[in-house]
Protein backbone atom coordinates (compact mmCIF):
# COMPACT_ATOMS: atom_id res chain seq x y z
CA UNK A 1 0.00 0.00 0.00
CA UNK A 2 -0.66 2.15 -1.92
CA UNK A 3 -0.20 0.46 -5.28
CA UNK A 4 3.27 0.11 -6.70
CA UNK A 5 1.68 1.20 -10.54
CA UNK A 6 0.18 3.72 -11.60
CA UNK A 7 -2.27 4.12 -14.83
CA UNK A 8 -2.37 7.43 -16.10
CA UNK A 9 0.04 8.67 -12.93
CA UNK A 10 -2.77 7.33 -10.68
CA UNK A 11 -2.00 5.14 -7.89
CA UNK A 12 -4.61 2.99 -6.15
CA UNK A 13 -5.08 2.36 -2.51
CA UNK A 14 -3.29 -0.82 -2.74
CA UNK A 15 -1.74 -3.19 -5.20
CA UNK A 16 -1.70 -7.37 -4.65
CA UNK A 17 1.12 -9.66 -6.05
CA UNK A 18 1.09 -12.86 -7.23
CA UNK A 19 5.13 -14.15 -7.83
CA UNK A 20 5.52 -17.26 -10.35
CA UNK A 21 8.83 -18.30 -10.05
CA UNK A 22 10.41 -20.59 -13.28
CA UNK A 23 12.82 -23.38 -12.62
CA UNK A 24 15.66 -21.20 -14.52
CA UNK A 25 15.09 -18.37 -12.20
CA UNK A 26 12.99 -16.00 -14.31
CA UNK A 27 9.38 -14.70 -12.37
CA UNK A 28 5.81 -13.96 -13.43
CA UNK A 29 4.25 -11.26 -11.61
CA UNK A 30 0.54 -10.60 -11.65
CA UNK A 31 -0.75 -7.14 -10.61
CA UNK A 32 -4.22 -6.67 -9.06
CA UNK A 33 -5.15 -3.20 -8.01
CA UNK A 34 -7.54 -2.65 -4.78
CA UNK A 35 -9.74 0.29 -4.34
CA UNK A 36 -11.97 1.04 -1.62
CA UNK A 37 -15.76 -0.40 -1.90
CA UNK A 38 -17.42 -3.33 -1.30
CA UNK A 39 -15.86 -5.92 0.95
CA UNK A 40 -13.77 -9.22 -0.80
CA UNK A 41 -14.17 -12.43 0.81
CA UNK A 42 -10.43 -13.81 -0.23
CA UNK A 43 -8.46 -10.46 1.09
CA UNK A 44 -11.12 -9.84 4.11
CA UNK A 45 -10.38 -13.78 5.15
CA UNK A 46 -6.62 -13.39 4.58
CA UNK A 47 -6.92 -9.93 6.83
CA UNK A 48 -8.93 -11.30 9.53
CA UNK A 49 -5.84 -14.23 9.65
CA UNK A 50 -2.82 -11.97 9.48
CA UNK A 51 -0.41 -11.81 11.89
CA UNK A 52 -1.10 -8.19 14.09
CA UNK A 53 2.89 -8.78 15.45
CA UNK A 54 5.89 -10.52 14.04
CA UNK A 55 5.54 -14.30 13.25
CA UNK A 56 3.16 -17.04 11.53
CA UNK A 57 -0.28 -17.46 11.36
CA UNK A 58 -1.92 -20.23 8.94
CA UNK A 59 -5.36 -19.49 7.44
CA UNK A 60 -8.10 -21.43 8.49
CA UNK A 61 -9.18 -22.47 5.11
CA UNK A 62 -7.11 -22.66 1.54
CA UNK A 63 -7.41 -19.67 -0.07
CA UNK A 64 -8.50 -19.28 -3.98
CA UNK A 65 -6.80 -16.47 -5.43
CA UNK A 66 -9.15 -16.39 -8.00
CA UNK A 67 -11.06 -14.16 -5.64
CA UNK A 68 -8.72 -11.84 -6.29
CA UNK A 69 -9.24 -10.99 -9.53
CA UNK A 70 -11.41 -8.89 -11.61
CA UNK A 71 -14.15 -10.17 -13.63
CA UNK A 72 -12.30 -7.43 -16.32
CA UNK A 73 -9.26 -9.16 -17.35
CA UNK A 74 -7.79 -7.08 -19.55
CA UNK A 75 -3.75 -6.32 -18.65
CA UNK A 76 -0.66 -4.31 -19.10
CA UNK A 77 2.71 -5.86 -19.75
CA UNK A 78 6.08 -5.25 -19.56
CA UNK A 79 9.90 -6.97 -18.53
CA UNK A 80 10.37 -5.09 -15.26
CA UNK A 81 12.30 -5.49 -11.88
CA UNK A 82 11.71 -6.91 -7.93
CA UNK A 83 10.19 -4.03 -6.22
CA UNK A 84 11.72 -5.27 -3.36
CA UNK A 85 16.05 -5.20 -2.89
CA UNK A 86 17.96 -6.28 -4.88
CA UNK A 87 15.44 -5.29 -7.67
CA UNK A 88 16.61 -7.79 -10.01
CA UNK A 89 15.66 -7.57 -13.55
CA UNK A 90 14.01 -10.83 -14.21
CA UNK A 91 10.16 -10.08 -13.79
CA UNK A 92 7.82 -10.59 -16.59
CA UNK A 93 4.87 -8.22 -15.39
CA UNK A 94 0.87 -8.63 -15.70
CA UNK A 95 -0.77 -5.91 -14.20
CA UNK A 96 -4.84 -6.14 -14.69
CA UNK A 97 -6.10 -2.78 -15.92
CA UNK A 98 -9.52 -3.02 -14.05
CA UNK A 99 -9.22 -3.34 -10.06
CA UNK A 100 -11.06 -4.96 -7.34
CA UNK A 101 -12.99 -3.63 -4.62
CA UNK A 102 -11.82 -4.14 -0.74
CA UNK A 103 -13.30 -2.93 2.27
CA UNK A 104 -11.70 0.27 3.73
CA UNK A 105 -11.87 -1.60 6.93
CA UNK A 106 -9.48 -4.22 5.11
CA UNK A 107 -7.49 -1.76 3.81
CA UNK A 108 -6.78 0.16 7.05
CA UNK A 109 -5.90 -3.49 8.89
CA UNK A 110 -3.30 -3.63 6.13
CA UNK A 111 -1.99 0.03 6.56
CA UNK A 112 -1.77 -1.21 10.44
CA UNK A 113 0.76 -3.72 10.13
CA UNK A 114 2.52 -2.30 7.23
CA UNK A 115 1.91 1.55 6.88
CA UNK A 116 4.32 2.31 4.26
CA UNK A 117 4.77 -1.14 1.54
CA UNK A 118 5.42 0.19 -1.48
CA UNK A 119 8.34 0.99 -4.19
CA UNK A 120 8.20 4.70 -5.47
CA UNK A 121 6.71 4.85 -9.04
CA UNK A 122 9.84 4.13 -11.49
CA UNK A 123 10.24 5.76 -14.97
CA UNK A 124 9.16 3.53 -17.93
CA UNK A 125 12.41 4.40 -19.44
CA UNK A 126 13.16 2.09 -22.69
CA UNK A 127 10.83 -0.28 -21.65
CA UNK A 128 7.85 -1.58 -23.89
CA UNK A 129 4.49 -1.19 -22.55
CA UNK A 130 2.16 -3.31 -23.62
CA UNK A 131 -1.39 -3.30 -23.34
CA UNK A 132 -3.80 -6.27 -23.73
CA UNK A 133 -7.69 -6.04 -23.74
Amino acid sequence: APSEHAIDGKRTAMEAHFVHAAPEGGLLVAGVFMVPGAANAAFSSLMAAAPRKAGDKTLAAPLDPAGFLPSARGTYRYEGSLTTPPCSEIVDWNVFGAPIEVAQADIDAFRAIFPMNARPLQAVNRRFLLRLN
